[in-house]
């Protein structure tokens, strides 16, 4: 039996390639020196290393800033040898499965997006708002339209003001999103929420609720954390803490350890089922850990 081995680097430490014939098919030549390419480029810059008969060998340096993106590190690539099946399937909108913070890719290691298509008409105003923040932002009715450039500009905004935009300046910013997904209940598992509400902050305060369909009720993540005593900006404020702009999101202030932030999320989690018995569902994708809101 062959026994193959995977070769890690980075643009600080790496090995030059070497040339192989495998099986004497020159198609099969190998010549890697993709590091060496990639610490001379230019950063998400692609170039062509090598050209090998009809096969185009690339480099791209996955490191720095661009306008589409940045990266904090320096990691280039991992080259593995051996036999890789990939298979390349374009699938329909529908055959996504596209719900709320949901697809079929989510907890899924089968799938790699290599490319997205959007279809959009050409219009000056945007289609029907129904998010209701963003239609009082534009001093619009829900479901009415306003300017392209507008409406862009006040979901900018409202971003901004949530911590949701990268910005090097704010602090808050430092996050991977809303870190809990709002839970979706059956029928009688929100009327026991309420209940539970009404029994802890008086007779008259219930949780917000939307219809999702099938009789299921959507309710506020944020709502549920913040009545069961969680606060903005509460935590390390050197380290990880809740924003102090969006109860959703958990943020790095530049010392925290992963620990620490899992630490903070489960004891969120824990405070929300204790007070109004709901479990909160982590919304970042785990990799290398299981999410596990009640730890031994």
């Amino acid at each position: 039996m062959t026994t193959y081995h995977t070769v890690f680097g980075s643009l600080g430490k790496y090995e030059k390639g070497t040339m192989e014939i495998i099986n004497d098919n020159p198609k099969h030549y190998v010549f890697s020196n993709v590091f060496d390419v990639a610490s001379k480029s230019k950063p998400y810059e692609k170039v062509a290393v090598a050209k090998n008969l009809e096969y185009v060998i690339e480099a791209i340096r996955a490191e720095g800033t661009s306008p589409w993106m940045a990266c904090a590190h320096d990691e280039f690539a991992v080259v593995m040898d051996g036999e890789v099946e990939v298979e390349y399937i374009k699938l329909e909108a529908a055959e996504c499965g596209f719900a709320y913070r949901s697809s079929v890719f989510k907890g899924s290691d089968r799938w790699i997006i290599c490319e997205v298509r959007f279809e959009l008409p050409r219009r000056t105003d945007s289609m029907p708002i129904k998010y209701a923040e963003l239609a009082k932002a534009l001093g619009i009715a829900e479901g009415g339209t306003a300017p392209l450039a507008r409406v862009r500009d006040t979901v900018i905004a409202l971003r901004r003001g949530k911590g949701m935009v990268v910005d090097p300046a704010d602090p808050d910013s430092a996050s991977a999103g809303s870190f809990f997904t709002n839970p979706v209940l059956e029928g009688e598992a929100f009327a026991a929420l309420a209940r539970r509400a009404a029994e802890r902050l008086g007779p008259t305060v219930s949780p917000p609720s939307w219809p999702d369909g099938d009789g299921r009720v959507k309710t506020s993540a944020a709502w549920l954390i913040e009545r069961a005593g969680f606060h903005r900006g509460q935590g390390d404020r050197d380290g990880i803490a809740i924003s102090a702009k969006h109860t959703l999101a958990l943020t790095n202030r530049g010392s925290g350890t992963t620990a620490e932030l899992v630490a903070l999320a489960r004891e969120i989690a824990g405070g929300v089922r204790d007070a109004f018995g709901v479990e909160l569902v982590p919304e970042p994708v785990f990799v290398g850990h299981a999410w596990n809101a009640q730890p031994a």
